[in-house]
């Protein structure tokens, strides 16, 4: 009678022989057999060896049961709606919605299975014939090593609910005698893993996306046969009501490193993420209403969740890197043709809208946005009241700005797409309007505004317009160009790509306002010289003095002529090296390559990955291995001349008080003679600088590009 209580009571629930008493750490339970039981000490102490299993049982079975039971309570919570269901223990909150820990439930539930048959065989032995208490230790022996390790895992995912599968995986690999009874568990888990991976990648979708390493949001309903149904796991698209997870999702899909198992290296979840988004393309129909789907796509959803890749506690995450490859490659395929002329429309817009810098639009633009910025900067800079500048100045300057933009886009890309436009009006069109993908915005970071603020040397002529020059700068930088690509395309214009497109913006844009500068100070020279004919004729030309004073500012205007024809030489040449050469080629070999041998989604993203780059090192953008070092420098500081002798030229010439007194402009712009000789002394320095380093290095393909651009004519081979 005794052998057969003490077996029923190693099922978990303790008897009328068994005294509970807490463990040491007040946190398990201790089961010892009541000392008034007529049993032999030496027989007690076996049977209090044997008595460890059922606390263990115990443990595990409350544990399974306490999840199933919040399982159950949760989706009582979500038919109820936000008030209903009942509460949720907090230690295993986290696992309530989980699919996986239902994977590990089952796993634990098996494992009390085999328990208890053994238990129930050694039961029914004991009818039959008298069994000592060594013989049931001996026949439980395994038991004694594997719940004190499943008990423990049970208390580590409790506390670390997030990490479960890389949890069970470490107690797999680092567990002896535990490993037989985990194996099964882990094998299941990974299972549930692989499903979700497979309904991923071939149709991107989620079934439930609580636990999974990859989450997506803001849901709407599926597509009317996006896909059909199938019981098999992993033969087929997983199908969820609208509202719940599993349905298809318009924001894009992230990575969720809470939940990515130990053993997923972070490039292969990548891809699989990046795999996901392609499928989630794919099978929506790039957001129209036919879904497409790849024609081996049950056959791949199979191939992921083979026994081949998983297996005996194992992942081979090797095959499961092989079978996502071959997926993306099948996946890059039926999405580029899906998707391959927007692609080449967008593109076509990409590479015009960064060519229209040879056009009316941005000049338009520059000059309005020049207008704006030049008047406010010097008037900071020639503040001597600097209270009277503000931060809300600034920002009416900044929305000066994007007004200017708009209104440059509104006269000039209606009248040049007025063919788009009326072809837009086809349901067939694509792209008509490249830029209402566009969103104009100027940063409000105003450091270089506040150096521009601080007072100069007395005397020194050069100050200020260096520090109007970096504020120039600057402000060219903060006007952000965003491009949000259609829908179909978006997969193609990466973060990355996108800011290698906004630094190429801000270059061009950089240019082209000293481009316009500099035909300012033409301007106001040319203004001054017939000021002065107008004054001669005006006054007694018979009269020594009036002619002296006439001809000696003709005199002083024609070094900044000369100096001004040097730097617009610099300038034209190497934008027009930068819009030909760079852009304008390296467009070309994309927009050929993507018609001819690009056949992949990840192929044209990669490609044009590659262009953008070349274009920023080619135009001297970035200089991501030091080679360009010198090129980068003299470039920057020979354009940040041709803005200094703006400056000087406005302020001399064309600051109200002297448009009108001619003599005062020239009067003026006499006490800048020093330092305007200093600034050509200094353009030369730093553009003989670059001849000669790009003379030395003609063997480059962009250097010998920009020589022949810069020594048009043989311009500086005959004027050293």
């Amino acid at each position: 009678m005794f052998h057969k209580e003490l077996i029923a009571n190693l099922m978990g629930y303790p008897g009328s022989f068994i005294v509970r008493q807490p463990t040491g750490d007040g946190v398990g339970w201790r089961w010892l057999l009541h000392e008034d039981l007529p049993v032999d000490d030496g027989s007690k102490a076996l049977a209090e060896e044997v008595l460890v299993l059922g606390p263990h049982a115990a443990r595990v079975r409350e544990f399974v049961e306490e999840v199933g039971a919040a399982q159950h309570a949760k989706r009582l919570t979500v038919a109820a709606g936000a008030g209903g269901g009942a509460p949720v223990p907090e230690k295993i909150a986290n696992l309530a919605d989980k699919v996986y820990a239902a994977a590990l439930c089952e796993g634990l539930d098996h494992c009390l299975r085999l328990y208890e048959a053994e238990l129930d065989a050694l039961y029914a032995d004991a009818d039959e014939d008298f069994m000592s208490i060594p013989q049931i230790r001996a026949a439980l022996a395994q038991w004694f090593d594997a719940f004190p390790a499943i008990n423990a895992l049970v208390d580590e995912i409790e506390r670390r609910p997030t990490q479960l599968l890389s949890l069970v995986d470490q107690a797999v690999r680092f567990g002896a005698a535990q490993q037989p009874h985990l194996t099964a568990i882990l094998d299941g888990l990974n299972k549930v893993l692989l499903s979700h991976i497979a309904s991923w990648v071939v149709w991107g979708v989620v079934p439930d996306a609580a636990g999974f390493f990859i989450e997506t949001t803001t849901p709407r309903e599926p597509p009317a046969g996006a896909a059909p149904s199938s019981s098999a796991l992993g033969a087929g698209p997983p199908v969820a009501a609208p509202g719940v997870d599993g349905v298809y999702a318009d924001s894009q899909a992230e990575l969720v490193s809470l939940f990515q198992p130990s053993y997923i290296p972070t490039h292969l979840a990548v891809q699989i993420l990046q795999v996901g988004r392609h499928a989630r393309k794919l099978v929506t129909g790039g957001g129209g209403e036919v879904p497409l789907l790849p024609e081996d796509a049950f056959t791949l959803s199979a191939c992921i969740c083979s026994d081949e890749v998983v297996g005996n506690g194992r992942l081979n995450v090797a095959l499961l890197e092989d079978v996502v490859a071959y997926t993306e490659r099948i996946i890059g395929c039926e999405l580029w043709g899906s998707v391959k002329a927007e692609v080449h429309a967008c593109l076509d817009g990409v590479g015009d809208y960064l060519l229209t810098f040879r056009g009316d639009l941005w000049r338009s633009f520059s000059v309005a946005a020049l207008d704006v910025m030049g008047r406010f900067g010097v008037r900071v800079a020639t503040c001597r009241e600097r209270s009277l500048v503000d931060t809300r100045q600034a920002t009416r300057v900044r929305e000066a700005l994007s007004q200017a933009f708009h209104k440059s886009v509104l006269l000039h890309s209606r009248s040049g797409t007025a063919a788009a436009a009326d072809a837009a009006a086809a349901p067939d069109a694509r792209g008509a309007d490249f830029y209402q993908y566009l969103t104009f915005s100027v940063a409000g970071d105003d450091a270089a505004l506040q150096k521009l603020q601080e007072p100069s040397p007395p005397g020194d002529k050069l100050m200020p317009s260096m520090k109007f020059a970096n504020y120039i700068l600057s402000t060219t930088k903060q006007m952000k160009l965003s491009f949000a690509p259609p829908k179909a395309v978006e997969g193609v214009f990466d973060p990355f790509c996108i800011e290698l497109l906004q630094n190429t913006f801000s270059h061009c844009l950089y240019l082209l306002h000293t481009e316009v500068l500099l035909g300012a100070v033409w301007r106001s020279c040319i203004t001054a010289e017939k000021r002065l004919e107008v004054e001669r004729r005006r006054r007694n030309t018979f009269r020594p003095a009036n002619d002296e004073k006439i001809a000696r500012g003709v005199q002083l205007l024609k070094p900044l002529l000369l100096l001004r024809r040097r730097m617009g030489h610099f300038i034209d040449n190497l934008k027009i090296y930068i819009m030909t050469d760079v852009v304008h080629a390296k467009f070309s070999a994309l927009q050929r390559d993507l018609r001819t041998e690009v056949t992949t989604f990840e192929k044209a993203r990669a490609s044009l990955k590659a262009c953008l780059q070349e274009i920023s090192k080619d135009a001297f953008l970035v200089d991501p291995d030091k080679s360009n070092h010198l090129v980068l420098v003299t470039i920057r500081q020979a354009v940040k001349a041709c803005i200094q002798v703006w400056y000087i030229t406005y302020v001399c010439f064309e600051q109200p008080g002297r448009q009108d007194d001619v003599f005062r402009a020239v009067g003026v712009f006499s006490e800048y003679k020093a330092a305007l000789a200093e600034l050509s002394v200094f353009f030369d320095k730093h553009v003989a600088a670059l001849y000669e380093v790009l003379s030395s290095n003609v063997q480059v393909n962009k250097y010998r590009q920009l020589l022949t651009r810069l020594n048009f004519n043989h311009y500086y081979s005959r004027n050293g």
